[in-house]
């Protein structure tokens, strides 16, 4: 009762336990408007977790090779693979089941954080306002439907920190909580190699309560645990670490440890505090948020408060509470300090407690201002209403947000290789053991089913030297090249690789698509592996009614666009003629044809042998997205013929006829 005699409202009990509910339905349903603009292979990993879950289902050891062409094992762990190996064994053509274990996960995130925060006394307002962020979050949405090991891997870290935290109030060492421990250890670095940081950082925690025995006991079973992966990769003839940490150690040691003192570990420190943690938690520099003007000018100084209030929560976490999550993460961080890249990747793995931590500096700057604002009456009295607004203002920088996948703009998807035109036409093309040069080595092998390599790309980063790229291509032994945007960098990965191929008579383009400006060429003469082909239409005059040219819209600059052939049609019909040289025509592909404008009818090739008859090799109805003709044994031909049913101009590109 207040003096008043006004009984004070209090919320009922169940009433917190029903808002994280709610905040755990958000998140699912924050998670499925992200996972509409996600398409599978958009980040080359989750096709190696796919390609080796289907080997796994299928019996398929761990020194055994994936279709690409490298072992299962070198480039990640396997844990991933495993979890859902399973659901791989029943359909071997799943997609979307895959993606519904993260969702699973997710659901079943949310529990565990608001258990561990509940068994540190966290109040309940807190902990709720802990998991409307998470839920909020764009980083975690944009993983929460992706076949990718970051949400398995929250949802064993925080069962690890359960463990651990029950494990060290317990008197004896050879326990059931003490096994659960070390084994989720073990299989967070299954799920994840970066979780060696977070393993330390357990031990280090041990170590300091001066639990001895449990300290080792976590250090030998955790390596035990994990030798098969070290015993299988050095069986293969890889880096115990893998192929993928190998890479970027390598690149990221290249300068020296002088060099990773004075410069790159500065870097990575000021990468995080300015940038990666603020655009973890709140970025407040992407679409829809305005970027010029006020309001701008005030959601980036907000956004730049983010890291100092992690920090001061991080500071007064550690001393009110002390706990395993007050070693794992400064560890784990520090671990990140040498890996080449950093960025919101290196923190959706701690988000959980990054937010906790941002809430707990928020609440304690807000206590501050509120007892600061006391001392001042009535003057004072905006202080704590300015952080209040403050923490309306954050929550309203995420909800414009909602459903944007945290590496592109609101709306915006990722790139959609499976079901594409490029991976329909290199499926189709050659035998599976033709190599295609890639960079997105198994997204195009599971879409594909080609090996792949990647050394082109990797020589023309550093030096765009065609005697040097047409090595590697050889060495490689490459038949066919994709190049296209995959990843969220709007722009070819190697504009290099596609100026040098559109100038060569050695590669022949015989696709290209406007979505994820793809490209797909087939590499033809001496030193490739299909040395006796030759393009019978290079050179070649082409006829037809009312017959015109125009270039292409470039794809990168430097691209060698080559030419759009147009027709008008006559009775309904319009046809493009490109008469050659006898040849033997083995392949028939046309990349582009169809009406500018309205509708485009039947689409056929046809083939003029040297005994003066026309054979039909292709045909379509409609604009199809490509056409291709494989012929065995190959035609003796003397000319080529695209017929486009229209009553409108008719545009063709990429035409080519492929024969010794």
């Amino acid at each position: 009762m207040t003096a008043g005699g006004a009984r004070r409202w209090t919320a009922p009990r169940w009433l917190p336990v029903g808002l994280a509910c709610a905040a755990t339905v958000l998140a699912v349903v924050h998670a499925v408007v992200v996972g509409r603009h996600y398409g599978v292979g958009s980040f080359d990993d989750d096709a190696n977790y796919i390609l080796a879950a289907r080997a796994l289902a299928h019996g398929r050891g761990l020194t055994s090779t994936l279709p690409a062409g490298f072992p299962l094992i070198a480039a990640y762990p396997p844990g991933y693979a495993a979890l859902i190996a399973p659901i791989a064994r029943i359909d071997p053509t799943a997609f979307l089941a895959f993606r519904a274990v993260s969702v699973v996960m997710l659901a079943g995130l949310f529990p565990l954080v608001w258990t561990y925060f509940g068994r540190r006394g966290l109040p309940d307002h807190l902990r709720v306002a802990v998991l409307v962020l998470l839920a909020l979050n764009p980083v975690l949405a944009t993983f929460s439907t992706m076949v990718m090991a970051e949400l398995p891997f929250l949802v064993c870290l925080m069962a690890l920190l359960l463990l651990a935290e029950r494990w060290a109030a317990e008197i004896r060492t050879a326990t059931w909580a003490g096994a659960a421990t070390v084994a989720a250890a073990a299989y967070a670095v299954w799920l994840k190699e970066a979780a060696v940081g977070m393993v330390a950082g357990l031990v280090l925690w041990l170590a300091l309560r001066r639990e001895w025995r449990k300290a080792a006991v976590t250090a030998i079973g955790t390596v035990a645990l994990l030798s098969p992966i070290a015993i299988a990769r050095r069986a293969v003839g890889e880096p115990i670490i893998g192929t993928r940490y190998s890479d970027e150690f390598g690149g990221a040691f290249a300068g020296g440890l002088h060099h990773q003192i004075v410069q790159a570990i500065p870097h990575a420190i000021a990468t995080y505090l300015n940038l990666a943690v603020p655009q973890t938690i709140a970025p407040t520099s992407v679409s829809p948020l305005p970027f010029l003007g006020a309001i701008a000018a005030t959601l980036g100084t907000l956004g730049t408060l983010v890291t100092p209030v992690v920090i001061l929560g991080f500071a007064v976490w550690a001393h009110r509470y002390r706990d395993v999550a007050s070693v794992v993460v400064p560890v784990y961080l520090l671990e990140t300090l040498v890996y080449p890249f950093t960025n919101e990747r290196r923190l959706i793995i701690i988000l959980p407690l990054l937010l906790a931590w941002f809430v707990v500096g928020g609440w304690e700057v807000a206590r501050a201002l509120r007892s600061y604002g006391r001392r001042l009456g009535h003057v004072g009295v905006a202080l704590p209403g300015a952080a209040a607004i403050a923490a309306v203002v954050y929550v309203g920088i995420l909800v414009p947000q909602f459903g944007r996948n945290y590496l592109y703009r609101l709306g915006q998807d990722t790139s959609h290789p499976q079901g594409s035109p490029y991976m329909s036409l290199l499926s189709r093309l050659g035998s599976r053991s033709d190599v295609v040069e890639t960079d997105f080595l198994w997204t195009t092998n599971l879409f594909s089913g080609h090996r792949t390599a990647d050394g082109a790309y990797l020589a023309s980063e550093s030096l765009c030297y065609e005697p040097q790229v047409v090595t590697t291509l050889r060495a490689d032994d490459a038949g066919y090249v994709l190049t296209a945007i995959l990843s969220n960098i709007p722009a070819i990965s190697s504009p290099c690789l596609l100026h040098l191929l559109g100038g060569s008579s050695g590669a022949v383009r015989l696709l290209r698509t406007a979505k994820d400006d793809s490209s797909v060429w087939e590499l033809i003469g001496p030193g490739t592996p299909h040395p006796g082909l030759r393009d019978a239409l290079a050179g070649a005059p082409v006829a037809g009614p009312g017959l015109d040219s125009a270039p292409p819209i470039p794809q990168a600059p430097g691209d060698v666009v080559g030419t759009v052939w147009t027709a008008e049609p006559v009775g309904g019909q319009a046809t493009f003629t490109w008469t050659f040289a006898a040849t033997d025509v083995s392949q028939v592909s046309v990349g582009m044809v169809g009406a500018i404008v309205g509708q485009t009818g039947r689409v056929s090739v046809d083939l003029l042998g040297t005994d003066g008859r026309w054979r039909t090799v292709a045909s379509a109805p409609g604009r199809p997205p490509y056409l291709l003709a494989a012929l065995s044994p190959a035609v003796r031909s003397v000319a080529l013929r695209v017929s486009v049913d229209a009553t409108s101009i008719v545009s063709v590109l990429d035409v080519h006829a492929l024969g010794s």
